[in-house]
């Protein structure tokens, strides 16, 4: 049952919400995923190792309130920003190191609904230098992923995986 607002009440909120900035605090960031799209940018970053291409991946904390211990690539919610903007955000957050990466390359687009929502992904791969490290994460081969990888991330490590050798 849905409840309604009255006008006082939805005025009330009109003023709080305009009070709310990015980043959302995590109250409101939960209740708007639990019922609007986002928008994310996830992030192949690829090296050639010894065996082949090998993928970068986080892995989340034991307290993370959605994917605890589980594996990602590293990806963000497009803020109302370009998609430059947020490629720069995400490097900086969540795979930092020395490392130059190459051209960022569009992969796909994906739909999906997962523990946290329902989520339009942009995929892309940017290739870094063989032998490079980045801190926060480690590269693995894509024959030899971790266990315990967010589930709608194995998609999007097939469709990265395709992508990587149509370009071969």
């Amino acid at each position: 049952m849905k409840t309604k607002l009255t006008k006082a009440q939805l005025k009330t909120l009109g003023k709080l919400l305009k009070k709310v900035h990015y980043p959302f605090p995590k109250v409101v960031f939960d209740w708007w995923v639990d019922r609007c799209p986002t928008m994310a940018l996830e992030l192949g970053i690829v090296r050639q190792g010894k065996r082949g291409p090998e993928i970068f991946m986080v892995k989340r904390g034991p307290k993370d309130p959605v994917w605890p211990n589980e594996w990602h690539i590293p990806g963000t919610v497009i803020r109302n920003e370009r998609i430059s903007v947020a490629y720069k955000r995400l490097i900086a957050n969540e795979a930092t190191g020395a490392a130059r990466f190459g051209q960022l390359q569009f992969v796909a687009n994906h739909e999906l609904r997962c523990r946290r929502g329902f989520e339009y992904a942009r995929i892309y791969v940017v290739e870094t230098k063989k032998g490079t490290t980045l801190s926060g994460g480690k590269f693995f081969r894509f024959n030899r992923l971790p266990k315990r990888v967010i589930g709608h991330h194995e998609t999007m490590l097939n469709l990265i995986e395709v992508f990587l050798r149509k370009e071969a």
